[in-house]
């Protein structure tokens, strides 16, 4: 079971430069060079998380280092499509979604 509820993609998408700058000084390279590995890329998302959860950032990156492999995995929710689920279900259809004319 994942620990957050974000994807990573999603976890990705919210970076600010602030999480960039912090990201190249304790991980030695750019989001796009963390990119090129996936494994590396989800430690520092999860340290960009647990920073924002309040830790400072030598603590948080030493939690990022410190995961084991597999609960780095299995951090992040998992994609609709990675899944097999359809979020399509909790949208509302465009024929309910307006009232009819009289």
């Amino acid at each position: 079971m994942s620990q957050v509820q974000q994807t990573a993609e999603e976890v990705l998408e919210s970076l600010t430069g602030f999480d960039e700058i912090a990201l190249k000084q304790h991980f030695g390279c750019t989001v796009t060079d963390l990119a090129a590995d996936q494994t590396m890329l989800g430690r520092g998302l999860v340290f960009v998380l647990k920073r924002r959860d309040g830790l400072n950032d030598d603590d948080a990156r030493n939690a990022a280092l410190g995961m084991p492999l597999k609960d780095i995995t299995s951090y992040f929710a998992e994609d609709s499509e990675e899944s097999g689920k359809d979020d399509s279900s909790s949208e509302v259809s465009p024929e309910t979604s307006q009232p009819s004319a009289p």
